[in-house]
């Protein structure tokens, strides 16, 4: 709660609503790209992701005891 709190003071809003039983389940938010519009310029809109390293990576050498 004090990250959310922090990022409050920089205009982020949020909905608070009621979690556990007896509360109901709204939808899911679907987020798209809005194609209609013809003053987009989408292949701006385009941003190269970065390849990132796994978190986890195999050791075989670790795991080859049996050799």
């Amino acid at each position: 709660m004090d990250f959310v709190e922090s990022i409050q003071s920089e205009g982020v809003t949020f909905e608070r609503v009621p979690m556990g039983g007896g509360s109901t389940r709204e939808d899911s938010l679907i987020v798209e790209v809005d194609t209609e519009n013809e003053e987009k310029n989408l292949d701006a809109l385009d941003i190269p992701l970065p390849r990132l390293t796994r978190r986890y990576q195999r050791e075989s050498r670790a795991i080859d005891w049996m050799g």
